[in-house]
């Protein structure tokens, strides 16, 4: 029998060790895209959550810093839009897709986008959590006892959170429309504006007044120009008014103004002289709210505080929600034919609650 190798390496008869459960985290991809609808401050509790299921006691310290940091930054946010966008943009980039290479490198996890849903319980659950193979688990809907005070803390933030945003969209259900005049149907309707209204990324008879005529049976002239503004608008008010002799004008400006970085006072002096103008001339009036250019963008509030003013009806979300989606839109300032009808939809029911038609 051959003697051992007296140049062979050492050998260590090592017994492997048994693989640690991973911890039950949120994804943080999918908190990172839920953040765009339900501000930072979401984003930032499940992160949060994440750092102690892993124990990486510094880095739950400054998700805490950053917790708040998102709570203070919603105030300003919500006044200056690119406040909101820049902040997002940081957060994402500072401490979301940090948290998101981290899971994906140190713990081998897989992370995809998931949808925000409701559990048995009726809680809301974001079903993004991975297990180790990197598939998705379905969290547990019954209740855990003793549960820590964190755990209470971020769930009682969420539910707050949560009752604020249906007191906000209740009370804005409440609220009641301005009362306009009947509409008879030889009575003319101006839609008066800038390439929304002409009907840019659309065939004329898929504009959104070409639409509008057709649902309410009235006659509705397409008077936009594109890339006119408010200034503009004004000046040019008093010739469309008296070629086609209205009774009911329907005013879309200020996109063209904000492209532009006009001053958001001078804006709302040319729609005020602009709404001035058209009730001294007994001319009803709707307002449409038009969008700030950025990521995440709603129409400025002077939109609304110009529409309580003149106690006028006021759409102020149609024309976001169709440039969000590139379903209804043919440019990232356009709709398309199928976002057009959907204003023109919105304008109509608008007019019906209003009773107009």
């Amino acid at each position: 029998m051959s003697s051992p190798n007296p140049y062979a390496p050492p050998t260590a008869n090592v017994e492997p060790r048994a693989s640690e459960a991973a911890p039950a985290l949120w994804n943080p991809n999918a908190a990172g895209l839920w953040s765009l609808l339900f501000t930072p401050i979401f984003g930032s509790v499940l992160l949060l959550k994440n750092w102690r299921a892993i124990g990486a006691d510094d880095k739950v310290r400054r998700a805490r810093i950053w917790l708040v940091v998102s709570v203070v930054m919603l105030v300003p946010a919500m006044i200056v839009g690119l406040a909101g966008f820049i902040y997002i943009i940081v957060w994402y980039f500072a401490w979301q897709k940090p948290q998101a290479t981290f899971v994906k490198q140190a713990l081998g996890r897989r992370l995809s986008a998931q949808v925000l849903g409701l559990a048995a319980a009726h809680r809301p659950r974001l079903l993004a959590r991975a297990d180790g193979r990197g598939g998705p688990r379905r969290q547990r809907t019954g209740a855990r006892l003793n549960r820590p005070s964190h755990s209470i803390l971020t769930r009682a933030i969420f539910r707050t959170s949560l009752a604020i945003a249906l007191a906000v969209m209740l009370a804005a259900c409440g609220e009641k429309v301005p009362k306009l005049p009947k509409l008879a149907a030889t009575d003319v309707v101006v839609a008066f504006g800038d390439s929304l209204t002409y009907g840019t990324g659309a065939h004329e008879s898929e504009s959104y007044p070409a639409v509008l005529g057709r649902l309410i049976e009235r006659t509705v002239v397409r008077a936009g120009v594109p890339g006119e503004t408010s200034a503009q608008g004004l000046a040019g008010l008093p010739a469309v008014l008296d070629e086609h002799n209205p009774r009911l004008v329907i005013v879309c400006l200020g996109g063209n103004d904000m492209l532009r970085q006009v001053r958001e006072a001078e804006i709302t002096q040319n729609l005020r002289s602009i709404i001035k103008t058209l009730k001294d001339r007994k001319i009803a009036v709707v307002l449409i709210g038009v969008p700030r250019p950025a990521l995440i963008t709603s129409a400025p509030v002077f939109y609304a505080e110009l529409a309580k003013e003149f106690a006028i009806p006021y759409e102020g979300t149609v024309v976001t929600s169709v440039l969000y989606s590139s379903e209804t839109r043919s440019d990232p300032i356009h709709p398309n034919a199928r976002g057009y009808r959907q204003m023109a939809e919105a304008i109509a029911q608008l007019l019906k609650n209003a009773g107009a038609i």
